[in-house]
């Protein structure tokens, strides 16, 4: 008796508010991030591939930088992990093996998986760092400001200024 083969679902998984960290640059390369696994055809895998690795270069460059200037405490231990994916994912481009279904499905699993995982735990982290850095800044910046007559706690109370403090 002869069997059809089973036919593979594409592994692809869309981006979602949750894995925002507030940090609106980041969040705009993470969704491109998904965008280029989703991408990722039998068909355009060696392009793909190139410009998925440009990418995550600049991606990772941003953060890191964004980590420097806030003086992050755990940046160090975020960068190796970030190496550590640069180095599964060469490893992993590197075989030999021909391009298949089975291989870019598994290729693609990896890398959502890989990324949802981050995000939601390291890069979270992060931005509620960044968050606070970015608070305290501005903070310090109308604490220190002397171009309005009215005292720095005034300002606290302007609805602009509270609307975005609460993030709105």
């Amino acid at each position: 008796m002869k069997t059809e083969p089973k036919e593979r679902r594409v592994y692809v998984v869309e981006w979602k508010e949750a894995y925002s960290n507030g940090i609106d640059e980041v969040d705009e390369q993470h969704k491109h991030l998904f965008f280029l696994v989703k991408c990722l055809k039998l068909e355009t895998i060696e392009k793909t591939l190139d410009e998925l690795a440009d990418y995550v270069f600049s991606h990772f460059s941003t953060e890191q930088k964004l980590m420097e200037e806030s003086d992050y405490p755990d940046q160090e231990r975020h960068r190796q992990i970030h190496d550590q994916f640069v180095s599964n994912v060469a490893e992993c481009i590197a075989n030999d093996d021909p391009w298949d279904d089975e291989r870019l499905h598994e290729l693609r699993k990896f890398l959502n998986k890989w990324l949802i995982g981050h995000i939601m735990t390291d890069d979270q982290q992060f931005g509620r760092w960044y968050k606070q850095y970015q608070y305290q800044q501005n903070f310090e910046e109308l604490r220190f400001s002397g171009d309005d007559e009215r005292g720095w706690l005034s300002h606290l109370f302007k609805p602009d200024w509270v609307l975005r403090l609460l993030g709105k």
